[in-house]
Formats: C-alpha cells, structure tokens, sequence
C-alpha cells in the first residue's frame, strides 16, 4: 500500500523559508512582515503545497484549538451525552476536546482534576454536570481562559429544562393523585435542587401530600428510597430514570404493582425506558443539544461567534408506569 506524505506544517513552511514559526503565523493571519519575507514563505507554501490545518490555524490566532472538559461520570448516563454534543460541535468548529473525568464528590480527585487543567494549553474549559464542590474548586484568575459552566447556562437561559419535571406532577394530579413520594437527587447537585425545587411548588400549588427521600441517581439508591413511601401514597415522581427503575423494582419486591397500586415518573429520557416492564412514564431531555449549546456558547466567547442554536424543549413522554389513582382512595380524600 502506498503510504501518503505527510502534510507539510506551518514548522516545515519556516524551515524552508529560513523564518520562524511566529513570522509565518503573522504572515497566514495577515500581518505585515518584511517584504523579502514574505517573498521566501509564499514561495514555501507553494513549493510544500502547504494547505492550513487546524493546529496551524489554532497557532495563526495565536491560541489553542483545544477545549478542556472537566466532569464527574462523564462515561455515565445524562453527561456522557452532554459530552458527546459538545464533542460533534467541537470537532465541527476545528476545536479538539481533552475530557478529565473525575469523582465529583470526592476532594483530592475533584483538585486533581483541575490543577490538571490548569497545566494545559487550553482556549476554553467546559464543566459538565457539576457538584457544589466542582464549581467551588474553579479558580478561574489562574485558568485564565473563558469557563462555561453547563448547568449555569441551562438554568440561566433555558430554566424549564431542570423545572419541568414539574410536568410529571401536573400528570399525576391530572390521573387523580394526592399523596406522593418524591426521590430527589443529590443536593449537592444544583440540577437535583432545581428539579426538587420544581416538584415542591407545583405540590404546595395543589395543596398534595409529600414525602421526599433523598437518592445519589443510582438505581439502587432508588430502590433504597422506595422504602419511604407513606402508607396513603399512590405515586412515585423521581429526579432520573434510573432512580425510578430502582424504585419500581423495590415496589414489586413488596409485592406492589406499577401502575395498578402505585404510578411512578422518571426524568431523564432514557431511551431503553421505553422497554422496561412497565415502560416509564418520564420527562425526555435532548442532553446531546444541551452538549451542542455548550460548546457554542463558549465558542462565541472565545472567537466572538453567532448565538447558539435555540435548545429543543423537554418533552413528556406518558407510558404504561402511571395509570388513574385508586377510585376509592380518591372519593376518601
């Protein structure tokens, strides 16, 4: 097979031209150089058939084309889709991510992770799905780049995507529910204190009985939670589907069935939601465009460009997991 020749960089367009990188740079993004210069590096970038490439593009601006990610479980769930968003947008606009994951609730991981950062040659730095201790840990005066925090942004200009889980109550009330456990997620997640916060006043709107337990997004701390359900209560409404899948599984171990004794609500959009036995009911987020978003919002910082793209409104999705509450128990109340 026949190996292709490399393509040539703005370092061999200096070699062959007897210059430095920096004169090239200056001269590709249309500064004034010596005439006899200039008379030496066109003749090189035609000789080596130079064609710019993004790092060579990155160096003529005089900054990276590189953006970090720093965020917690970035493999996992609801992030790992938000990264893959922002990756697809990066790669698009000539940018390359470096993606640090870490445990966002422990510490020395969460320091270690951003001095990390701190080391490289960055243009911006994305936060996704932060904690309390995350954001806290940013010393933006010594990252000394623009910094887009995801859940900032989302919460500032599109807060209905954490408050409308509040769709999920109006849905429960709407089937005849008045007693509810909600399984919120980690408060120190600023995006399970919205969504909290969202399920609380639509409750206290309807003057409805609720208990709260308290989970960490996984299905087992779901199942955990589910022990809370008061006595009287016809409905679950969890902060993410996979809360809601372990507390499904709890409810049937003690021998309730989803949605004939008790409803329950996700959030999320989980697509294999859909196929669970009963499929949830949930809140649908494109958290792919919400990656999208974020990488354009930082890129207009960073390069001046266009307003993001408006962000595609969460969507409720009604399946089999929630049904009419008990007519008896709603006669009594």
């Amino acid at each position: 097979m026949t190996q292709q020749p490399a393509r040539a960089t703005i370092y061999d367009v200096a070699d062959r031209a007897g210059v430095s990188h920096q004169t090239v740079a200056r001269m590709l993004r249309g500064e004034t150089v010596r005439p006899e210069n200039r008379t030496r590096i066109e003749a090189a970038l035609r000789d080596l058939r130079y064609r710019p490439n993004e790092e060579a593009r990155a160096l003529a601006r005089n900054r990276s084309n590189r953006i970090g990610v720093l965020g917690g479980h970035i493999a996992d769930g609801a992030p790992a889709k938000i990264l893959a968003g922002a990756t697809r947008t990066a790669r698009e606009a000539g940018f390359v991510l470096d993606a640090v994951s870490f445990d966002p609730d422990e510490e020395q991981s969460t320091r270690q992770a951003v001095s990390a950062l701190e080391r490289s040659n960055l243009a911006g730095l994305l936060v996704i799905a932060p904690t309390d201790l995350v954001v806290g840990a940013l010393d933006l005066t010594r990252l000394g780049v623009p910094v887009v925090v995801e859940s900032r942004i989302v919460d500032d200009r599109r807060p209905e995507f954490n408050t409308s889980i509040a769709l999920a109550v109006e849905h429960l009330w709407s089937l005849g529910h008045r007693s509810f456990l909600h399984i919120a997620g980690p408060q120190n997640w600023p995006s399970a204190r919205n969504r909290r916060r969202a399920v609380d006043e639509a409750l206290t709107r309807h003057a409805a009985r609720v208990a709260t337990a308290f989970g960490d997004w996984s299905a087992e701390s779901g199942a955990r939670a589910a022990a809370a359900l008061p006595a009287d209560a016809t409905a679950v409404i969890s902060a993410n589907d996979l809360m809601a899948l372990g507390a499904m599984s709890a409810l049937f171990a003690r021998g309730l069935d989803v949605p004939r004794d008790v409803s329950v609500t996700g959030f999320d959009g989980d697509p294999d939601a859909a196929f669970w036995r009963p499929p949830l009911t949930t809140v649908a987020i494109d958290y792919a465009t919400i990656g999208r978003y974020a990488i354009q919002y930082l890129l207009r910082i960073i390069d001046g460009g266009p307003e993001p793209a408006p962000l595609e409104p969460a969507r409720f999705v009604a399946r089999e997991s929630t049904a009419p509450a008990d007519s008896a128990l709603s006669a009594a109340v």
